[in-house]
């Protein structure tokens, strides 16, 4: 392959690489936790409008009323009183974010009640309850759900511009979106949607006009032409409702109104009113569900204590200064500082802060609110565009790092490289950041920041693979039984000799049946017979690779010729496809195999020490073999391995097997298969003979134990057979 093919190969290779963790990060929504969260702390808090603010219940609050911290029980009077002063001092839109859904004193109810109704702009919440369905005969049907609506009761309810609910996820969810128009509520407005409508109401009568104007439509013609035809809360829900039919209906209408309104012929409308219909048309065209472009941590809104905004005069007595709540939205609700220890109404956001105080409930539809005043909600690149960009990037990566990566990597060299990934990455970030802070644009972020040192890491592959191959083999892999006790009960010297002759006796073995001694890590040791690909593995090679491991088991035993050392060796044996390359300082390489082949080995000779066996070959190299008697022991989860692999323990060779070996084999099976079955006693009867009459036979002792273990606790129906290596816990010495 040519350099530039080589370039282009690893950018496309980078590019797809980024799509596919993309796709994953977008089906676990893991770029709205990971992207979200950078792209705020980046970014860092902003101002938000002077025109929202939070009235906030808290402790102090209710010490210096003297009521109940929990605010559920606090007098409604108290929230009437409170109606009245943010009326009187000129708030566009008060918003209860409480729930006032079970009646009280009834003076308390009737005061606010009147409050209420003469502000004529309070918006109330409805508490919502997912219930679970439940069939003729009572039993539940879990793939149902039922969403309760719990408004507030008839006078308040009555009283009030709006009613609306706000659902937010808790804990563990992060809360990024919010529902605007509620799909499960028929296309119910939202707390804050509902509150702005009633913020807007000025400027109503001119997106109706505007909208009549533009031509018929169905939906709009029971549409009040005033908003005095509508402030109430059943009639606001009912001309809220059929607005949004309206723009679901024509998704174009919303297209030309806006450019109605802002062309040269745009039609005569009062102060203000401009900004408010553009809002209006956005958010009822907008789709079902917004993110959250939230100010900055807890109380980067204004916020008045709520003893100060119903007592006035606290307010210049403790702060010398008086709240001015003309033309505000006034959101009334839980504070994050009382919930940080009642939890019933903060949610993790992304500026939760590490003390575990989280945003209030409150604060959060003040900002959703906030939001569509400004007109600058959280705006996600389209899934295609994101796409776009992540492929592009990885493109350009790829192609950048093979020009930088090296021939021959080594400190010094791979400087220039991992600067440039340090480098790219901060180019990247800090132009996602201009986006999000000055046009609140939210552009793929993680995924990109990943794919350069991807890129790095497959250049630095290319630049080896002249180094290094990929092939085939079978690979022996064993080590010897308590090792450690060994070393522990035996001098240095005598260790030495003892281990000398034993890595001599296995080499010549080794070399023997026409295998290469690989290396040699501690006690253990790997040895590899070559074959052209899965299809060359023959009888010859099988044969060979089996009678070296039959040949080590029975020389090992017969090592030493002291009595106090038992020595012998578990062995493991696999065939299938492994890199080969070289390892080491320049001075001292060594050519070694790599990959999931050798590892399985690896993994087939420590069962030997859960099933009590000397020799497991895998499946993979029983098949096919000629010659041997194999015993089918199971397939097991081998620990690091995500797949089960099948192994069977090789006993020796067909000619040399006792009838009492094939009986061995025979009942076993029939053990095994009623195993399979989930026949639990009937396997364990068939274990406990062969054990009896084979003398403690090591698979068989611990299936036995297995079937009484998966007899209490069974395994779920999907269950393929496969036993985990942690349940196979140490069976009888080898």
């Amino acid at each position: 392959m040519t350099r530039i093919g080589q370039q282009i190969t690893l950018g496309i290779m980078t590019g797809i690489a980024g799509l596919v963790m993309g796709g994953i990060f977008m089906a676990f929504h893991l770029d709205e936790s990971w992207d979200l969260f950078l792209l705020f702390r980046i970014r860092g808090a902003r101002t938000a409008p002077p025109e929202v603010a939070v009235v906030s219940i808290d402790r102090t609050s209710a010490a210096r009323l003297s009521v109940h911290e929990d605010p559920g029980t606090w007098p409604r009077s108290l929230h009437g009183v409170l109606t009245e002063r943010l009326s009187r001092g000129g708030a566009s839109v008060i918003v209860f974010d409480l729930f006032f859904h079970e009646p009280r004193s009834e003076d308390d109810d009737a005061l606010f009640a009147r409050a209420a109704g003469s502000a004529g702009n309070v918006v109330l919440a409805e508490y919502l309850r997912h219930e679970v369905l439940v069939d003729k005969e009572g039993k539940r049907i879990d793939t149902v759900l039922r969403e309760k609506r719990m408004g507030p009761i008839p006078r308040l309810a009555g009283s009030a511009a709006a009613v609306a609910g706000f659902p937010l996820p808790k804990y563990p969810h992060r809360v990024n979106q919010y529902w605007t128009f509620r799909p499960a509520g028929g296309g119910a407005p939202t707390l804050p949607i509902a509150a702005f409508q009633v913020y807007s109401s000025s400027a109503y009568d001119d997106l109706v006009r505007m909208i009549r104007e533009d031509g018929p439509h169905h939906a709009l013609e029971s549409l009040p032409p005033h908003k005095e035809a509508f402030m109430n809360s059943a009639a606001t829900l009912g001309t809220m409702k059929a607005l949004r039919e309206a723009f679901e209906k024509d998704p174009a209408l919303g297209s030309r109104l806006t450019e109605t309104l802002t062309g040269p012929h745009a039609p005569p409308a009062r102060t203000g009113s401009t900004d408010l219909v553009k809002a209006m048309i956005r958010m009822y065209q907008d789709p079902a569900s917004a993110y959250l472009n939230f100010y900055g941590p807890p109380r980067t809104i204004q916020t008045i204590p709520y003893y100060q905004a119903v007592q006035p005069g606290t307010s210049a007595a403790d702060s010398g200064e008086q709240f001015d709540f003309r033309g505000k939205a006034v959101f009334v609700g839980l504070s994050e500082i009382m919930e940080s220890e009642k939890r019933n109404d903060s949610f993790s956001t992304v500026f939760s802060l590490p003390n575990g105080v989280d945003i209030s409930g409150v604060e959060i539809a003040a900002t959703a609110f906030a939001n569509i005043l400004e007109d600058r909600p959280l705006q996600p690149l389209s899934r295609g565009l994101q796409f776009t960009i992540i492929f592009f990037w990885g493109f350009f990566a790829g192609i950048v790092m093979d020009r930088l990566v090296p021939s021959v990597l080594s400190p010094r060299e791979v400087l220039l490289p991992l600067a440039s990934i340090c480098g790219a990455g901060l180019v990247y970030a800090l132009a996602a950041r201009q986006a999000f802070a000055d046009w609140d644009i939210w552009c793929p972020l993680s995924v990109p920041l990943l794919q350069a040192p991807l890129a790095f890491f497959g250049a630095a592959v290319m630049r080896t693979i002249d180094r290094e191959r990929t092939g085939y083999g079978i690979y022996l892999y064993t080590d010897v039984r308590d090792f450690t006790s060994l070393s522990e009960n035996m001098d240095p010297h005598s260790l030495k000799n003892l281990m000398g002759g034993y890595f001599s006796l296995l080499s010549g073995i080794i070399e023997r049946r026409g295998g290469v001694l690989e290396s040699a890590p501690g006690d253990a040791l790997l040895a590899r017979w070559e074959i052209r690909g899965p299809s060359h593995a023959s009888g010859k090679e099988r044969q060979r690779a089996c009678r070296a491991a039959l040949d080590i088991a029975r020389a090992v035993s017969s090592l030493t010729e002291n009595p106090d050392i038992q020595l012998s060796s578990r062995i493991g044996v696999h065939c299938g496809p492994a890199s080969r390359g070289y390892i080491g300082s320049r001075h001292q390489r060594k050519n070694i195999s790599f990959g999931d082949t050798v590892n399985t080995a690896q993994r087939a000779e420590e069962m030997n020490k859960c099933l009590g066996t000397q020799v497991l070959v895998s499946g993979d190299m029983a098949a096919g073999l000629h010659g041997f008697l194999t015993r089918y022991v199971g397939r097991f989860e081998l620990k690091g391995k995500s797949k089960a692999v099948e192994l069977h323990e090789l006993l020796c060779p067909v000619d040399r097997a006792s009838p009492e070996d094939k009986r061995l084999c025979n009942l076993f099976s029939e053990a095994l298969d009623a195993f399979h079955n989930r026949s639990w006693d009937e396997a364990s009867l068939q274990f406990d003979r062969i054990i009896s009459e084979f003398g403690g036979d090591g698979p068989s002792l611990r299936y036995a134990s297995l079937c009484k273990s998966y007899k209490s606790h069974p395994p779920d129906e999907a269950w393929s057979g496969a036993v985990c290596q942690d349940d196979m816990s140490p069976a009888v010495p080898v």
